[in-house]
């Protein structure tokens, strides 16, 4: 990584002493966080925009100085950036070791490629994201984390996971620059959680309970089934079960799909009457119920949220985030923008799929949405993706 940096300073001819002599400067630095506004100015100005980016994610002191420097990337420029769609990923026409990820931008409506140094057979099927770790499993079956902007990568315990079977992996924790530590909880398509922490050789079982979605929030795991709400605590290398708080969604709704997300601090619950894994038929979307979980009041639990305001919420089976979408074009405040099997009316088809769909909290309307480069009906629905 320092010899890449020297590199983009100086070039390819630079000298041994005067790239030891760079070394010496940046080793007097308490880590690469802290490196000097100029020295990260004078190496953006000897990349492209793809590398650009990349070096952009790499944390967020960079991305920080970086920032005002990305003219051309409206969603980069923002403290709190639009996700970029993950559209598909393809073998590399250059490098057989390589990657291309195609992202779609919905800011800008425009689709781009950015090669990354993996190979294409760690992007079989995408699990999880988050700070812009992308969680896979490989075509072997491997659980990968992947840091596809920087090429970060590190193998996850693939022993005690039904890999098959992983419907989504949720990461509470996500590895940093010191001590690479993570934690990982999977939920599979029959409802099981399992738990994985940095060093495990092997998945342990949470719950066989049949949940329908999970989360990590404010240190804390939580998991959602059709009424109630299951916690558990994390310390260290162990879990424990804390409590089960019973929700009273009602029976009306009491088989509808759920999802857990985060909005401005607050644990939301977001039901749709729409069966994701079970109806194949072209149900489109009708019905949706946002609520803010109160978790310290023991008498009402739920709370309905009926405006998000200026705020958009972008959620995927397997992550959610909320955004302000004020200043930015193409993005609707008080919308709901779905990038998982409730975008898709008909799958497993020969018929074009959908790269997302949009509830309006508004007008109550839902509409399917395709964009430019969504071309593949092979691969799993695209996912949201938070460069950092």
């Amino acid at each position: 990584m320092m010899m890449r940096l020297i590199s983009c300073l100086f070039g390819n001819t630079v000298e041994t002493d005067q790239a030891l002599s760079v070394v010496s400067q940046i080793e007097t630095f308490s880590s690469w966080a802290n490196l000097p506004p100029d020295l990260l100015r004078s190496i953006v100005d000897r990349l492209d925009d793809v590398d650009s980016i990349r070096l952009f994610t790499v944390c967020t002191s960079w991305a920080s100085i970086i920032r005002p420097d990305l003219p051309s990337f409206a969603p980069f420029r923002r403290n709190d950036p639009i996700p970029l769609l993950l559209l598909f990923a393809q073998n590399s026409n250059t490098d057989p070791n390589c990657t291309d990820l195609n992202f779609y931008n919905l800011a800008t409506a425009t689709s781009y490629s950015v090669p990354v140094s993996i190979p294409f057979h760690c992007f079989y099927h995408w699990l999880g994201h988050k700070n812009g770790w992308l969680v896979t499993l490989g075509a072997e079956l491997q659980v990968h984390l992947i840091k596809p902007l920087t090429g970060a990568h590190i193998l996850l315990p693939s022993k005690g996971l039904s890999c098959d079977y992983a419907r989504k992996i949720v990461l509470c924790q996500t590895p940093d620059r010191t001590n690479n530590e993570f934690l990982a909880v999977s939920l599979n398509k029959f409802g099981r959680l399992d738990i994985a922490i940095t060093g495990a050789k092997s998945w342990i079982t949470m719950s066989v309970f049949p949940f329908l979605d999970a989360i990590g929030y404010k240190g804390k795991i939580y998991a959602i089934s059709s009424n109630n709400l299951t916690c558990w605590s994390v310390r260290g290398s162990s879990f424990r079960h804390e409590r089960v708080i019973h929700l009273r969604l009602g029976r009306k709704v009491y088989s509808w799909t759920k999802y857990l997300l985060e909005w401005r601090g607050e644990l939301l619950v977001l039901i749709t009457d729409k069966e994701p894994w079970f109806r194949l038929g072209g149900h489109r979307l009708t019905k949706v119920k946002l609520y803010k979980i109160n978790l310290k009041n023991r008498g009402s639990r739920l709370s309905r949220v009926r405006s998000l305001g200026d705020d958009a919420l972008f959620l995927g089976t397997n992550n959610s985030y909320a955004v302000s979408t004020s200043g930015v074009d193409n993005v609707r405040g008080n919308c709901i923008y779905f990038a998982d099997v409730l975008s898709h009316p008909i799958r497993y088809s020969f018929k074009p799929n959908f790269a997302f769909g949009v509830f309006d909290l508004h007008k109550k309307t839902y509409q399917y949405e395709t964009c430019q480069g969504h071309t593949s009906p092979y691969w799993p629905p695209p996912i949201w993706f938070k460069p950092c």
